[in-house]
């Protein structure tokens, strides 16, 4: 593919032809362009403009490796997924009822974009997960590696409720208890991965869960298969109004209580520029620096951020302004969230490399260069920290050493958000 540019000061066109870098990329990681086939020296024109000679990937009439058809499988099938509720209620009174739900949740599958390396640089396809052309890896780059797993999300939840509805009486309100498990390898349509944007990431069809085979397995050569970022055992969630009538007018006063379980942290660090889990999900890893500055393993344990608990308050008073109409009513309302403006910890870095990644592969082994059979078999990820004496960021190598270690990254385990603080509004308002 060429490229027409126009270059200020020349009275004609150039021709000028991109060029792959070391990494057999065509785009450079920042700034500039792509410089021409030493036509001029590098810094003899002005740039002008990027061109991204990137496939798209969900661009049907792009001759891609699987033929005309592109680069998605053509076998694709939609997103699927099934549940099933079974429910049983209780009426104890007219008034009060006693109700049970358990739900069953289970993704069969998925679609997103899919990467691999090739010799000509990463490619991406837009495939179901773990099926079809996405099931293993092409064989140029590794013939003994099991399969890739499918998109798995398991939801379990039993939910146990008591509701007392608006009667004769002066209030009503309900309390539930839920106990839920959310399992697997894949958030959804919007990725909810610290790893991944931060979380909360609306990239439909396009988060980072598969975008590199080893993405899928940990720094022991494990399926990455555990509770899901969202995932909150315990929920309990209560309200509860009582209305006072008097004189001619109608008050209203209730409150709202939530106590969430943590969410489960998962300790990552960034293999190849790909984020991966190195313990597995909801593992949290307790890493420190010895006085020659390695980083030294304490253990591995379940850890969560702090239970999540929230008291909001609302009142309403209505007076009736007429004798003869009914319907002119002056009103005052008051609504407080977070009353007692609690903080507590929503967000936690769980990033153990801050701008840098490791390579615990053999860069040779491959024609893509890189080492598929090893980084999915499993690797050391605190020796490889310890024993790279470079930053391939910042185009280091062994040979030319940067840095002499990894550094751990300071923020790690340290909160990064809180819960939104005490917020109060208030309104009035005529009715006629």
């Amino acid at each position: 593919m060429a490229a027409s540019v126009a270059i200020t000061g020349m009275i004609a066109y150039t021709q000028l032809q991109p060029t792959r870098d070391s990494s057999g990329h065509y785009c450079p990681t920042g700034g500039g362009t792509a410089q021409a086939n030493g036509t001029f020296p590098a810094n003899s024109i002005r740039f002008i403009e990027n061109v991204d000679f990137r496939q798209p990937a969900n661009d049907p009439s792009s001759f891609g490796t699987l033929g005309p058809s592109g680069l998605i499988d053509p076998d694709l099938k939609p997103m699927k997924q099934h549940e099933m509720v079974i429910g049983i209620d209780w009426a104890l009174r007219s008034n009060l009822a006693f109700e049970t739900r358990y739900s069953r949740k289970r993704l069969d599958r998925t679609i997103e974009d899919a990467g691999i390396i090739t010799p000509n640089g990463e490619q991406f396809y837009i495939v179901n997960p773990g099926m079809g052309i996405n099931r293993e890896l092409p064989p140029y780059e590794c013939t003994t590696c099991g399969l890739n797993p499918t998109a798995q999300r398991r939801y379990d939840g039993v939910e146990f409720r008591l509701t007392r509805r608006q009667g004769s009486g002066n209030w009503f309100g309900s309390a539930s208890y839920t106990y839920s498990r959310l399992y697997g390898n894949y958030s959804g349509l919007t990725a909810t991965d610290v790893s991944d944007g931060g979380g909360a990431r609306n990239g439909a069809n396009s988060d980072r869960a598969f975008d590199e085979p080893f993405m899928s397995y940990d720094a022991h050569g494990n399926y990455i298969n555990g509770p899901l970022a969202t995932d909150r055992p315990h929920t309990f969630k209560a309200y509860g109004y009582y209305r006072l009538k008097w004189w001619h007018m109608e008050s209203l006063i209730g409150g709202y209580q939530q106590a969430y379980s943590g969410t489960p942290l998962s300790t990552y660090v960034s293999v190849q520029n790909a984020p991966v889990f190195v313990e597995g999900r909801g593992k949290f890893a307790d890493i420190t620096r010895d006085a020659n500055g390695n980083w030294v393993l304490n253990g591995v344990s379940d850890k969560r951020t702090p239970t999540y608990s929230q008291t909001d308050l609302s009142f309403i008073q209505e007076a009736h302004v007429s004798k003869t109409n009914e319907k002119l009513v002056l009103g005052f309302e008051a609504n407080i969230t977070n009353l007692f403006n609690q903080r507590s910890k929503t967000y936690i870095n769980q990033n153990l490399i801050a701008s840098s990644f490791i390579s615990p592969d053999n860069w040779d082994n491959s024609p893509s260069g890189i080492d598929y059979k090893s980084l999915l078999a499993g690797y050391n990820y605190i020796n490889q920290a310890n024993s790279e004496p470079y930053d391939p960021a910042f185009g280091c190598s062994v040979a030319n050493p940067c840095k002499t270690k990894n550094v751990l990254n300071s923020l790690y385990g340290q909160a990064y958000g809180w819960q939104d603080g005490r917020g109060m509004r208030f309104k009035i308002r005529f009715n006629f």
